[in-house]
Formats: structure tokens, C-alpha cells, sequence
């Protein structure tokens, strides 16, 4: 059986904790993503859908490139997502 992917916040004690991880992980996204010229918008739109999904800033940096087209980035995606 595969093993469930725990949250960054599962051993957290305190609310304000977990929201301070929450929002230092968003400021990652929207610093690296988000503002980068670099990526086009469909590449935005795209990325800011898979870290909504879930997929840590970590993730999205193992299978995102300003300079990989969006169809491969899927794929990409796609095969780390099914990664043991």
C-alpha cells in the first residue's frame, strides 16, 4: 500500500504555526511562479492550478521551467505525481 503523503503542517502544534508554513509556502510560489516575466501566463495559470491541487513549491520546481512548454510541463508533472 502506498504511503499517504503527509501535510507540511501535520505535526504543527498551533494554528498560528500551520498558518505561518501555509503562508511562507505561498509567498515561495507567488515569488518563484507568480511574478517571474519568465513564465507565460497558460504557464501561471497552469502551475498556480497544481500547487492549488496541492503540489508543494518543491514539487512544482521539480517539473516546471520557464522554458519547458506547458504540454511537457503536464507530462512532467503526470510522471513525478505517479513516482513511487
Amino acid at each position: 500500500m502506498a504511503e499517504k503523503k503527509r501535510s507540511p503542517t501535520a505535526d504543527v502544534k498551533s494554528w498560528s504555526e500551520a498558518h505561518a508554513i501555509k503562508e511562507e509556502a505561498f509567498s515561495r510560489f507567488r515569488q518563484e511562479v507568480l511574478l517571474n516575466p519568465e513564465y507565460s501566463e497558460e504557464q501561471k495559470k497552469f502551475l498556480a492550478d497544481c500547487f492549488l491541487e496541492g503540489d508543494s513549491v518543491y514539487e512544482i520546481r521539480k517539473f516546471a521551467h520557464p522554458k519547458i512548454p506547458i504540454s511537457i510541463t503536464q507530462e512532467l508533472r503526470k510522471k513525478w505525481k505517479s513516482a513511487p
